[in-house]
């Protein structure tokens, strides 16, 4: 169904809806004295696909690999770390970033991370 010309929303036969194919990603927000980890869009037991709507027009089908879903299943409603550990989330996160979408406001990064040139073209 994604990108079919003809999905229009329930009750509303006029309003045609675009789908797209999102992906997953892990957060990591401030909250306090802590950081919170969570798995977006979070996913039950057995959900193969996940829908988020991103406009009025606009919803996103979100295919979880195996390996993302066993994330989500550790990390449920989300993870809770003291921020003194931002060091050790930040290693965590730089690890995740190359199989999962990583959205943080941690505010850090590990030494892993390497400095690239912009391509001015």
């Amino acid at each position: 169904m994604i990108g079919h010309p003809r999905v229009y929303l329930d009750g509303e036969p006029l309003t045609h809806v675009e789908l797209v194919e999102g992906s997953p990603s892990v957060t990591a927000r401030r909250s306090g004295d802590e950081l919170v980890l969570e798995v977006t869009p979070r996913l039950h037991a057995g959900q193969q696909v996940a829908l988020v709507r991103s406009s009025p027009t606009r919803v996103a089908l979100v295919f979880p690999s195996e390996m993302l879903a066993s994330c989500g299943q550790i990390l449920g409603e989300g993870i809770r770390v003291p921020a003194e550990q931002r060091a050790r989330v930040a290693k965590l996160l730089d690890a995740l970033s190359s199989v999962v979408a990583v959205q943080s406001d941690v505010g850090e990064t590990s030494d892993t991370r390497k400095e690239v040139a912009a391509n001015t073209r």
